[in-house]
């Protein structure tokens, strides 16, 4: 048997792949909740269910979905100042999620802020057949991310858990 160098297996897994929240944090000037609430006064009678900082094509953007009976859409807000720069429909059908989750998407990233210290990055809700709605909240901090599930019925943290 042939072993391969470990630096071999290294670049053929690829570079790590993800936003730079170190940079992206640097140039944001409000948070992920304040990034909800500014995207909301484009929908105000919708429920956000998902947001989260990314570059996109070279700009750094907040993205905000929101959804109402059977339709959702996507807000994208310029990182820097907030601006609205896109509205979009989706295909998406989140009917399922609103009327499982009990708590706000503020809520969650609230209730993980309290467990883990440092900044939101990501917040989504999640539904399937095992186990209550989810809530997942990434947090960035020390240069880790670090992932909150929390029950989204009863607004508790279910556990904790370092990304890779």
């Amino acid at each position: 048997m042939r072993l391969v160098p470990l630096l071999a297996v290294a670049f053929l897994a690829g570079p790590k792949v993800g936003p730079d929240y170190a940079k992206l944090l640097k140039d944001a000037k409000f948070t992920l909740s304040e990034a909800v609430d500014k995207a909301s006064k484009e929908f105000p009678d919708w429920t956000p269910l998902s947001a989260y900082m990314e570059e996109n094509e070279g700009k750094p953007s907040f993205f905000v979905y929101f959804a109402k009976d059977k339709k959702t859409v996507e807000v994208t807000l310029d990182l820097k100042d907030g601006s609205v720069v896109a509205k979009e429909n989706q295909t998406d059908d989140d009917s399922k999620i609103l009327s499982a989750v009990k708590i706000t998407l503020k809520k969650a990233i609230e209730v993980a802020l309290m467990k883990v210290p440092g900044k939101a990055v990501y917040a989504d809700f999640d539904v399937d057949e095992k186990g209550p709605p989810e809530a997942e909240v990434d947090i960035f901090a020390d240069g880790k991310v670090t992932r909150v599930l929390i029950d989204a019925v009863k607004g508790e943290v279910i556990k904790t858990e370092n990304k890779p």
